[in-house]
């Protein structure tokens, strides 16, 4: 691999074949396409959208300023505390050391060095965790993020399709998915490519939504309205085994208060110290707490 981490494990969208990097940018052989390169990002879906996609973002962005999360007192309290989050992902190593003991137990911690996968990376909050544990570290989502830019020893892609994921088979040491599957229309056929994408060995750590969640067994709500379904510990269990993965891990967390609304209860876990917050998920029944973690292995 080059200076860009996707360098020779890159492929192509439209035809599958392997991308080259020449000049700032990648290109397609059999296609005869270019795909450029922004900083530490490649763009494989085009840095615009088109117009049906940028009203979808107009509407968003309009419905966001009318949370309160966004606006006095939340929004000053949030925005320092995300500040002092952030900072602890990118630099802390007691931040990065606690991710390390929770999601990268057994085998799949001692992976350091090799190369993750962050699927639906989002502002890219596990891949400077990841990085700062010394892991060569992609990120995949389908918007770009300016946040991306801060984070050390990682490059990311910018790739819009859900069933395919642009990378050669057997490239990855790690990939995980935190808070991803519940968005993807076809979860199986991800999850296939998940084992394909993954070296022999290779690890998958995912976090899901709990369907079992005591806020929703008491309202009838799910954690977000956006998520296309949640997931039962046996549906999740069933759903790896069916697509030749050992679960080797599974747990679940968090306390999600079934008479907060979903803004509070989400200002409640960031403002509320790790502490609090760890009482109140290990005194509620790990059937009933909102998400559900899984160590599994490829087999």
């Amino acid at each position: 691999m080059g200076s860009n981490k996707t360098s020779g494990i890159l492929t192509c969208p439209n035809c599958g074949n392997s991308l080259k990097e020449i000049n700032q940018k990648f290109y397609c052989s059999n296609c005869r396409k270019d795909y450029f390169i922004k900083e530490n990002t490649v763009f494989l879906s085009g840095e615009k959208s088109n117009l049906k996609k940028n009203l979808k973002r107009i509407i968003f962005a309009a419905l966001k300023e009318l949370n309160p999360i966004y606006h006095w007192p939340f929004s000053y309290l949030t925005k320092k505390k995300f500040e002092e989050l952030y900072n602890g992902y990118l630099s802390d190593k007691k931040v990065a050391e606690r991710f390390k003991r929770d999601y990268l137990s057994g085998d799949a911690g001692r992976k350091s060095g090799g190369v993750a996968l962050d699927f639906g990376c989002s502002r890219g909050r596990i891949s400077a965790l990841m990085s700062q544990l010394g892991f060569k570290v992609v990120g995949l989502d389908k918007a770009y993020n300016s946040w991306w830019g801060n984070i050390k020893n990682s490059n990311f892609v910018v790739y819009e399709a859900e069933e395919k994921l642009p990378f050669k088979d057997g490239s990855f040491d790690i990939i995980l998915a935190f808070l991803a599957l519940e968005y993807i229309p076809k979860d199986k056929t991800i999850v296939r490519e998940f084992n394909k994408k993954l070296k022999d060995g290779g690890y998958l750590i995912i976090q899901v939504p709990n369907k079992n969640h005591l806020r929703y067994l008491l309202t009838r709500r799910k954690l977000a309205p956006s998520h296309l379904r949640e997931y039962s510990i046996e549906e999740i269990k069933n759903l790896l085994g069916a697509n030749d993965f050992r679960v080797e891990k599974i747990w679940t967390e968090k306390f999600y208060s079934p008479i907060f609304t979903n803004t509070l209860n989400y200002v409640f876990e960031i403002l509320l110290p790790h502490k609090i917050l760890d009482f109140v998920s290990s005194i509620t029944p790990q059937k009933y707490r909102g998400i559900i973690n899984i160590i599994a292995q490829k087999q």
